[in-house]
């Protein structure tokens, strides 16, 4: 990206220089605009997605923030804590999550517009914001006694964990959840 931009730089540069041609001045100004719309697709399509998926994106925030909160007080309630193997496994899952996430959005958009891809859709992103927030709260149930959050709560995450059916999760019946 950085290479891009600094490329978008020089051929606009390189217009309002004395020695090109104009064959030359044409050549770097179709070239700067079709770079800059290829940028300017792409803000777009991320500021789209961000609009769409507000809740998600701010719950997979709270997951993670919640989950290196429960990881840090957990691990140094053990006594077993490292800094940096805190931050190694963090980043790890951070980097998963930003690649495998948006190829998980792929095949979503490719189902088209139908249930079956509004309850895959769903399904991925309750398992993307539970693999922070699995592990985060698992933390603090232990760190809690086990006390909270309830034991049937904890009960359906983990059967959910195994299955990835939603009605495992949810306890719904008749919501057209997994058919």
């Amino acid at each position: 990206m950085k290479t891009l931009i600094y490329k978008i730089y020089a051929w606009i540069m390189l217009l309002n220089a004395v020695r090109p041609t104009y064959p030359e001045k044409a050549e770097y100004y179709l070239k700067a605009m079709a770079s800059l719309c290829v940028v300017g697709w792409m803000l777009d399509s991320v500021g789209l997605w961000f609009a769409e998926n507000t809740l998600f994106y701010r719950g997979m925030l709270i997951a993670i923030a919640v989950n290196m909160y429960y990881g840090w007080r957990w691990h140094r309630r053990l006594g077993d804590f490292k800094s940096k193997t805190f931050w190694t496994k963090n980043l790890q899952m951070w980097g998963i999550i930003i690649s495998v996430y948006p190829l998980l959005e792929i095949l979503y958009r490719m189902a088209g517009e139908n249930a079956i891809a509004e309850v895959f859709k769903l399904i991925v992103q309750v398992s993307t914001i539970l693999y922070p927030g699995s592990k985060a709260l698992k933390n603090a149930y232990l760190f809690s006694d086990k006390k909270y959050p309830p034991s049937f709560i904890m009960d359906r995450l983990y059967n959910f964990e195994k299955s990835g059916n939603l009605q495992d999760l949810y306890g719904k019946e008749d919501n057209n959840l997994n058919e």
